[in-house]
């Protein structure tokens, strides 16, 4: 058996889905909250039968590698990798020329892979290594951990890396990509050296574990930068990777719950202190990219940034991001001056455990904060308060979290909450300007037109589901033009294929659709509008069926005459003489024809 196959076989789709997402059955189908994007209502399916996993809200999905590649963020070679060891299946080797044909993905994670093995030899057998694999144990690591996260050592060597890399049969111009080699001059890159130099390196990993950049601390003290990154590149892109996800990440799935902490000695520091939920945003701010990746696995979610000025603006920052994706949010608090990491080196777990079993629900924090930025001389600045309250009250998705909020903000601050309500009309008011309006209104119109597009392309799928799923309603249709019910392309080639079937069984015949000679992205969108109809109807009885295939037609053809009807009164109003007179007449006719509209059987 081919190892696709093979895996498929012992991989069920529910199986491998359900480590992702909550699946409820339903009927023969499983359904879930989509792992691609936000969302309350559950719009993703999961069929057995067909093996496939697909979102009908951001038409995401597919088979085990599809789904595997989208939610895992991995190319189709990575998803095989990744899938073969899940199912315990053995893929053949590569040979050395295979290897050397790799994609360019492929070619620089490995670059990263053989880059990290160099650091690691740097740091466990050289007499310099040696001083900084001390300084990591006064910090509280063990060697386990520093194993396990693969941290390194980059020596005070200018090209110590390039030289071993380029021996290691990669190319100046992958190196460059990589970003782990600067060119002296941009213009002349016959000179590189290593960028990073005598320093501490955090390798930075992809969601499936593998190497694709690096975080480096300077070893001497005062070293600036303190903290210096990869630079993006095709395998690294810091707005959507957090350190140590892939480590924590079955922690997090288990926990339903995330810790978030700022630096990478922090989330070290707490992982093995044994709060293994927790991820670092690693010398970068949090953005929606983390916080939708964070958003597959969790409900709730911690911040324990740092707590001096810089830390505490993140925070607001991140909620800022967070409330719009409607996790339960909270803020750890603790003395000023101490990150987790040194909170953990002094207290242990425990002190790190206490801090995070406090942590203040965001609204109450934000109280708090707000209280005390704007105290003087033992009283509140109320106005400055709530003007700095209100935009986060306002970006919560939910009527009555906001409700309950403004109820916490008029209890905390001594203000009513009729007054907070016109404080937020206020507020709304002023930022809807009249240009704002326009603009809006634009976004408003193209977002409508198409949300409407959306939804006839919906009732297209679902007819032509139902056709695919009870076949014997087919002729009350058949007489139909294609163009009629289907603007579609795809959807309606699938239909002509239905239509030419059709015409070829003897009367009395069963009908069912053969998907012989029909190309495979064809075979695909069948499997998705069957799936469709599944996920919207239960079992259906012949009458049933017939009488939901004869209103979605009707729907459909309704959609068409009124599109049509609209574009003739269009141009009546332009035309004038012979010219409106034939519009004219074309629009009685279609008046006629939309009157006349019969559903027929096969003769």
């Amino acid at each position: 058996m081919e190892p696709i196959a093979e895996i498929k076989t012992r991989l069920s789709i529910e199986d491998l889905v359900g480590q992702y997402v909550q699946l409820k059955k339903v009927g023969r189908n499983y359904r879930g909250l989509c792992p691609f994007h936000n969302e309350k209502t559950p719009s993703f399916y999961v069929s057995p039968d067909k093996e496939l996993a697909y979102c009908f809200g951001c038409r995401k999905g597919g088979d085990q590698f599809a789904f595997i590649q989208e939610v895992e963020g991995l190319d189709f070679r990575e998803a095989l990798q990744f899938l073969a060891e899940k199912a315990h299946v053995e893929l053949p080797q590569r040979t050395p020329i295979q290897k050397k044909q790799a994609s360019r993905r492929e070619r620089l994670l490995e670059l990263h892979d053989d880059a990290t093995s160099f650091f690691e030899k740097q740091l466990w057998e050289t007499k310099d290594g040696a001083k900084v694999l001390d300084y990591l144990k006064k910090r509280g690591l063990t060697e386990e951990i520093i194993k396990k996260f693969r941290l390194g050592f980059a020596p005070d060597e200018r090209n110590l890396l390039y030289k071993y890399l380029l021996k290691t049969e990669y190319t100046k111009s992958e190196l460059l990509e990589a970003g782990v080699v600067i060119a002296k001059d941009t213009t002349d890159q016959s000179e590189c050296f290593d960028r990073f130099r005598l320093r501490l390196i955090f390798p930075i990993m992809t969601a499936s574990g593998k190497v694709c950049a690096f975080g480096g601390r300077a070893v001497k003290e005062g070293e600036q930068p303190k903290y210096l990154n990869s630079p993006e590149t095709p395998v690294y892109h810091k707005s959507e990777l957090l350190f140590g996800f892939f480590q924590a990440r079955d922690a997090i799935r288990h926990e339903r719950a995330v810790i978030c902490v700022e630096g990478y000695m922090d989330m070290l520091a707490a992982f093995q202190a044994g709060t293994r939920q927790v991820v670092a945003t690693g010398g970068t701010a949090l953005t929606e990219q983390h916080l939708t990746l964070l958003k597959r696995f969790v409900d709730t979610l911690i911040f324990a940034f740092d707590q001096d000025n810089a830390g505490r603006d993140a925070t607001r920052r991140a909620i800022e991001l967070a409330i719009p994706q409607d996790f339960t949010l909270k803020v750890a608090r603790w003395a000023e001056g101490k990150d987790p990491a040194e909170l953990c080196q002094k207290g242990g777990g425990e002190a790190f455990n206490k801090i995070i079993s406090e942590a203040l629900p965001v609204m109450p924090y934000l109280l708090a904060t707000s209280a005390e930025r704007h105290m003087h001389d033992g009283q509140i600045d109320k106005k400055q308060a709530v003007a700095e309250l209100i935009p986060f009250i306002l970006l919560s998705p939910s009527p009555i979290e906001r409700d309950e909020w403004l109820k916490e903000a008029s209890s905390r601050l001594g203000i009513s909450v009729n007054v907070l309500y016109e404080e937020i009309k206020l507020g709304q008011r002023q930022q809807r300007s009249p240009a704002r309006r326009t603009l809006a209104g634009r976004g408003e119109a193209g977002s409508h037109e198409q949300g409407r597009e959306r939804k006839i392309t919906e009732k297209q799928e679902y007819l032509l589901g139902l056709l695919l799923t009870y076949p014997s309603s087919y002729g009350l249709v058949y007489h139909m033009k294609p163009e009629d019910l289907f603007d579609d392309f795809e959807l309606r080639n699938i239909y002509i294929h239905l239509v030419n079937q059709y015409n070829q069984i003897s009367e009395g015949t069963d009908f069912s659709l053969s998907l012989e000679g029909v190309e495979p992205s064809m075979q695909n969108r069948v499997q998705l509008v069957s799936l469709y109809a599944e996920s919207l109807l239960k079992e259906l009885t012949e009458k049933a069926a017939a009488a939901e295939v004869q209103e979605a037609a009707l729907s459909l053809l309704r959609i068409r005459f009124d599109s049509r009807k609209q574009q003739l009164l269009s141009e009546l109003r332009q035309a004038q003489g012979d010219e409106q007179e034939r519009l004219l007449i074309n629009y009685q006719a279609l008046l006629q024809e939309e009157q006349s509209l019969t559903y027929g059987q096969k003769s």
